[in-house]
């Protein structure tokens, strides 16, 4: 196939949100999906903010969940913005053939060890398109959920072709590891510091 990813297999740092949120991003994917957008079940809901060269250990995934708790305080994360609008290299899918679609997400940055590639404007729960898709999405119409959660996770995923190759058909499948929960932003001693005395 003309145009057929190298790789067929991608590793990611993602976003997982509360599991309060999954029936409002599975209703949307499913109407995703009725809209007809075959890739609308081929990316799972969360939100991929790097990718990366291998998984991350829990030596990095730890810190780096306080580090992002720490970052957005006390505040919510908040989606509800579609991607429709976004300019294409920021929703481009590594190897550049498809795209993501999904709901905006505000968040901070965050540096990754082994960064391959992170998404300045991340967002979540996306679809994967294929180029002759994006009209479609885009005149399907379907309003977002608007999304806040509090409770997240960090984790690793990685995303493979079932047949060997990136195809229209979207026979993908993921593997999700350990999930490394955000601190309790209502107890404040992981912001603390050991300060020496004397």
């Amino acid at each position: 196939m003309e145009g057929m990813m190298m790789h067929t297999r991608f590793f990611f740092a993602v976003l997982v949100p509360h599991r309060d949120c999954l029936p409002a991003l599975r209703a949307y994917r499913r109407s995703l999906f009725t809209a007809g957008l075959a890739g609308a079940h081929s990316f799972p809901l969360v939100s991929p903010l790097a990718l990366v060269e291998r998984p991350l250990g829990p030596v990095e995934l730890k810190p780096a969940a306080a580090e992002l708790r720490a970052a957005m305080e006390d505040k919510k994360f908040c989606a509800g913005e579609s991607l429709e609008n976004m300019a294409e290299e920021a929703a481009a899918f590594p190897g550049g053939l498809f795209r993501f679609f999904g709901l905006r997400l505000e968040l901070p940055f965050l540096p990754f060890p082994a960064l391959l590639k992170n998404w300045e404007k991340p967002f979540l729960a996306p679809a994967i398109l294929a180029p002759e898709e994006k009209a479609a999405a885009e005149a399907a119409g379907i309003s977002p959920p608007a999304l806040s959660f509090r409770a997240a996770a960090l984790a690793n995923l990685c995303l493979e072709s079932a047949g060997g190759g990136f195809d229209p058909a979207y026979s993908f499948t993921w593997n999700r590891g350990p999930l490394f929960w955000l601190p309790n932003p209502r107890k404040k001693r992981f912001l603390q510091q050991e300060t020496p005395h004397g």
